[in-house]
């Protein structure tokens, strides 16, 4: 793989060193005007060869993806990739860059009429049935920049053509946003795209800020756009998949949409975030904020909360079960994790009237009833906690310690290869121990 090397004008470079080596001799012989105009030479020189570094240097790097892509081995791509990525992630973030014009090649460039953004992307083949898009994007704020890379993969047989990607600002309503649409190249309908850019970025943004209360101000930032897609009636039925580090699900009938993010904040401190957003008819939604107060609740497995009380989490499935007239929507998610623990939350969602409720006693372990089920285990562990719909349970791994005096430590807490499951009967979720989850066909 080619080596990056920033050239450099040899002469310019050579104008520079002899007036800074003669400066002193200089100054003595000539009167003040010269002065200013040789110095005046040194800093245009300067500029010159710094831009016509940084042209040379957008050069090697599209010769370096031109050459990757050419790989035939397809593991090798993927390695040489990979290090091209982070080689040219720190290149974007020098604000000095990209002041050129991309020469032509593999990677494309697009950029917003007022340059608020500037997007570098280009596509390849992961393998025979599948095309990739790795793009970055480049802005800045104040004097700050910031870069981010993103990846899309899509399935040829739904392709059939070369990928391109436009970068365009919108105005709606006197509101403004930016938006990246997927096209195929001889067909002007996207096929997918970002809606809304700045949010996107406000997602990336808040692992890159040190301390807590910058992340939360651009968290704020996140729910003010999150509230204005929420709010739109017909963007329920919206997956909102761009948004990767946002978790979207719905009910099973499509009438609750349930969206929740994770934002970290420092020494493993955790704060859910989100919102349910409940159909009601055709032409109109309601939006209930989520409120994590996880911290403040004493007792959770036991505590009737509600969308302003909330025991955060990030759901990532949802079960839907009616009992009597009353309709439970059953939330399996992740709680997050500290230095020696992971969590895993099973929650349920129902409604009093119009008002979202948190837990019930429906879930049954022999003669004692739980709000909601919270397991706790080893950092270092992997737990299954999932929705088997043959079986129409909740599956898990049983917990145990790895020596029996470790006993209520949950650090030593892992599976120890039985399961477990839940099954909705008569309104309450029982509890079935060592359970079989063998296929019977590979036995």
């Amino acid at each position: 793989m080619p080596k990056i090397v920033f050239r450099e004008n040899r002469f310019l470079k050579f104008v520079q060193n002899f007036i800074v080596s003669n400066f002193i001799q200089i100054y003595k012989k000539l009167d003040m005007y010269r002065v200013v105009i040789i110095i005046s030479v040194l800093l245009v020189t300067g500029m010159l060869h710094s831009i016509i570094g940084q042209n040379q240097a957008l050069t090697s790097y599209q010769d370096d993806i031109t050459h990757i892509l050419s790989l035939e081995d397809q593991a090798d791509k993927i390695y040489q990739l990979s290090l091209f990525s982070e080689r040219f992630k720190q290149f974007l973030a020098n604000k000095s860059c990209c002041k050129e014009r991309l020469p032509e090649g593999k990677m494309q460039f697009e950029k917003t009429k007022g340059n608020e953004y500037q997007l570098f992307y280009y596509t390849y083949f992961k393998n025979s049935a599948i095309q990739k898009v790795d793009w970055y994007i480049r802005y800045k704020i104040e004097d700050r920049v910031f870069v981010h890379f993103f990846q899309n993969e899509f399935e040829e047989e739904q392709i059939k053509d070369d990928i391109i990607l436009k970068l365009y600002d919108r105005h709606h309503n006197g509101e403004r946003s930016f938006e990246v649409a997927f096209k195929k190249a001889h067909n002007p309908i996207d096929f997918y795209k970002v809606r809304d850019l700045k949010l996107k970025c406000l997602f990336e943004q808040v692992p890159e800020y040190e301390n807590n209360a910058e992340r939360l101000e651009v968290n704020k930032q996140i729910l003010q756009r999150l509230n204005l897609i929420w709010e739109k009636a017909e963007s329920f039925d919206d997956p909102l998949i761009e948004f990767d580090r946002m978790k979207t699900i719905f009910s099973p009938k499509k009438e609750v949409k349930i969206c929740t993010y994770n934002l970290p904040l420092s020494e493993f401190e955790q704060l859910f975030q989100g919102a349910i957003i409940k159909k009601e008819g055709k032409n109109k939604v309601n939006v209930f904020p989520l409120t994590d107060v996880s911290g403040k609740i004493r007792s959770p497995e036991r505590a009737s909360l509600s969308n302003k009380k909330w025991y955060g989490a990030v759901y990532l499935n949802i079960i839907e079960n009616s009992y009597k007239g009353k309709v439970y929507y059953t939330l399996l998610g992740h709680k997050g994790h500290n230095d020696f623990t992971k969590k895993r939350v099973v929650d349920v969602l129902w409604f009093a009237g119009n008002k979202p409720r948190f837990g019930a006693a429906i879930f049954k372990n022999g003669r004692y009833t739980y709000n909601r089920l919270i397991f706790e285990y080893s950092a270092g562990a992997t737990m299954v906690l999932q929705y088997d719909a043959k079986k129409k349970m909740i599956v898990m791994d049983n917990l145990e310690p790895s020596e029996p005096f470790y006993r209520g430590v949950y650090r030593y807490y892992g599976p120890d290869f039985s399961y477990n499951g839940y099954k909705f009967e008569k309104g309450k979720w029982l509890l079935y121990k060592d359970i079989d989850l063998r296929n019977p066909k590979a036995n």
